[in-house]
């Protein structure tokens, strides 16, 4: 009868010999008994790379929506700040802009009042002279505030903006020149096309940073 196998003698203590068969080693009557084991060891180690896998590309999903949302909460954030920004810089223009007519207002007042002071004065009219003097006095007054004021905004203007931003470099030099105009009160005076040519350059600037704010896009977060 033909075996399979390898055997090994041992003898025993009273001598009688025992053989020990161990039959060859067979990978396919292995593999067939191991294969619910193998089965599970690969549906386990498939199953986790799965979930290693999805659980790897939610995380970085997360990641990108997460920091996406700060880019958009940062980009509104300047959208606020820039509409915050352009109304202040509107609101300053608005008072420069009242500020500069009320100035010329009260040139001619105080212009005015002192050609009647002088008028009076040649015809020996006390009352007048005196009337006339106050006014002038009145005027001044108001002048001195008035330039104080202009001074402020101008200086506001001015720190609202880049320095030598090109958008405003025109209007600038236009406000430049009524600062120099209202240095000295005595010689002053303000003429229309000064004042015009002010606003006109408020309004180009003003539409050119409103269509820059208006070009930004909010971004929902």
């Amino acid at each position: 009868m033909g075996s399979s196998g390898y055997g090994l003698i041992v003898m025993s203590n009273e001598s009688i010999p025992i053989e020990l068969v161990q039959p060859d080693f067979n990978w396919v009557d292995s593999l067939l008994q191991n294969l619910p084991f193998l089965l599970t060891v690969i549906i386990v180690v498939a199953a986790a790379v799965v979930t290693y896998r999805s659980n790897r590309k939610s995380v970085e999903s997360q990641n990108r929506l997460a920091q996406q949302r700060r880019q958009d909460e940062h980009d509104n954030k300047i959208s606020e700040f820039r509409h915050q920004w352009l109304q202040g810089v509107r609101e300053t223009a608005a008072e420069l802009s009242e500020v500069i007519y009320e100035l010329q207002m009260y040139i001619v007042k105080r212009n005015i009042a002192r050609e009647n002071y002088r008028q009076a004065g040649q015809q020996g009219d006390v009352d007048n002279v005196e009337k006339f003097s106050e006014n002038m006095s009145s005027y001044a007054e108001h002048l001195h505030d008035h330039r104080t004021k202009f001074y402020r905004l101008y200086s506001k203007l001015k720190l609202l903006f880049k320095k030598d931003d090109p958008s405003t470099v025109d209007l600038f030099k236009l406000l430049d020149l009524i600062k120099d105009s209202i240095y000295d009160f005595d010689t002053t005076e303000l003429k229309d096309d000064q004042i015009n040519n002010v606003i006109v350059s408020l309004q180009v600037v003003l539409k050119a940073e409103w269509e820059v704010t208006k070009a930004r896009e909010w971004k929902s977060t």
